[in-house]
């Protein structure tokens, strides 16, 4: 069971919600309320605080929030865990994610002759089964259920990379460290 620290964009009642969640002793801390319209510079300011707070010792889950690059830096300040729909959400309206946080829109029109696939590098099935941009184009707008689960699968299999990269920083960091 964890805790939720609440409190908006407000430093004053983040600080107060976490200090009394914390009285509490719970297994791991959640933070919520920052998937709802906040800027980015606006979540990176709470989790920075937060990290400050937080126990060091046990798991801080950030909910809601899931772009690449938000995962990145908030991992970068001490979050363990996330959650988000996007990747399914986007692979449901026929965009692929890429590594480097850009995204395809398979549904557009200038995928339509690609004979590429999404990425050559994913290990996912869409990409190592050889399935083209062209074809995907084709299943998002005929809309073929298996359009979205390998746009789906694509993405998650973008999302499970970066977090082995970053586990794979983190391990590499603790590492050199111990040297």
């Amino acid at each position: 069971m964890f805790g939720i620290v609440q409190g908006g964009v407000y430093p004053d009642l983040r600080k107060y919600c976490a200090e009394e969640m914390i009285k509490l002793d719970l297994p791991g801390y959640s933070i919520g309320g920052l998937a709802v319209g906040e800027s980015q510079a606006e979540m990176i300011k709470i989790i920075k605080l937060l990290n400050e707070i937080l126990p060091k010792d046990k798991p801080r889950y950030l909910m809601g929030v899931g772009t690449l690059d938000d995962i990145k830096k908030a991992t970068a300040l001490g979050i363990d865990m996330f959650d988000c729909v996007l990747p399914t959400r986007l692979g449901r309206h026929g965009v692929a994610v890429l590594s480097n946080n850009k995204e395809i829109n398979l549904a557009s029109g200038k995928n339509r002759k690609d004979k590429n696939p999404i990425d050559k590098d994913c290990k996912c099935p869409a990409c190592a089964e050889g399935f083209s941009r062209a074809y995907l184009h084709h299943l998002v707008k005929e809309k073929e259920i298996l359009g979205i689960r390998l746009l789906t699968l694509h993405n998650l299999q973008v999302y499970i990379e970066q977090m082995r990269r970053i586990k794979d920083s983190v391990d590499k960091s603790i590492s050199d460290k111990r040297q």
